[in-house]
């Protein structure tokens, strides 16, 4: 037989439910943080050339064929986390073995050819 939720049942599985999405979403924040501080895969130094009109995924997609990231997806994320979605600058960047996505996104932002 089916039992009734009373109203302060539900308000119990109801807060039960947000505060175990809240702890996910938590969590998924803090680990995404830490990747932006995370040494990109770069084994070497190299140069990429990020043309007018490429736009984040553009930007992104490139790093990541550059070996800079390892996922450009995670990088278009991290431009919009980020604020520098749209402050991200046309040019030649050098890159270097360890750089983090962060650094990759402020260097690029600031137009540090």
């Amino acid at each position: 037989a089916l039992r009734r939720l009373t109203m302060r049942a539900l308000a119990r599985w109801l807060l039960a439910l947000l505060l175990v999405a809240g702890a996910g979403a938590g969590g998924a924040a803090l680990w995404f943080e830490s990747w932006l501080d995370k040494p990109g895969p770069l084994g070497k130094p190299a140069l990429v050339l990020l043309p007018r009109g490429s736009g984040v995924e553009g930007i992104a997609q490139r790093l990541e064929a550059a070996g800079a990231v390892d996922d450009h997806r995670l990088l278009r994320l991290a431009a919009a986390w980020t604020g520098k979605a749209a402050q991200l600058k046309a040019g030649e960047y050098a890159l270097e073995p360890g750089d983090t996505p962060r650094a990759l996104l402020d260097r690029i932002a600031a137009g540090k050819v």
